[in-house]
């Protein structure tokens, strides 16, 4: 696989709640990408939950993920990859994003 999509998700007061929500959604986009792309597992802190995708083809793999997303979901969340051997990412969700992407460490 030569990209890293990653799926971000902003944590709220409920981070419990958050979790469970997170690993329900993971749970789903291994379902719906098993036969062509890999769900790369997640992690959480400092203030944003992430799930990893290792995939060909970041923009087909997100019109995939977007099956499993609620429209709620899709209002808050950002979604970027990147080449595997690279550190930059490229935003494909919002469309009009501005600012930039990072996985921030906890």
């Amino acid at each position: 696989m030569n990209y890293q999509l990653v799926i971000q998700f902003p944590l709220t007061d409920s981070s419990a709640d958050d979790f469970d929500r997170l690993l329900m959604i993971e749970n789903e986009l291994e379902l719906v990408l098993r036969d062509h792309h890999q769900v790369d597992g997640h992690d959480i802190g400092a203030g944003e939950m992430n799930i990893f995708i290792h995939t060909n083809d970041p923009n087909e793999t997100f019109e995939l993920a977007k099956k499993t997303l609620s429209k709620k979901d899709l209002e808050i969340i950002s979604v970027a990859f990147r080449d595997m051997k690279g550190d930059e990412y490229s935003v494909i969700w919002p469309e009009n994003y501005n600012g930039e992407f990072r996985i921030k460490k906890a």
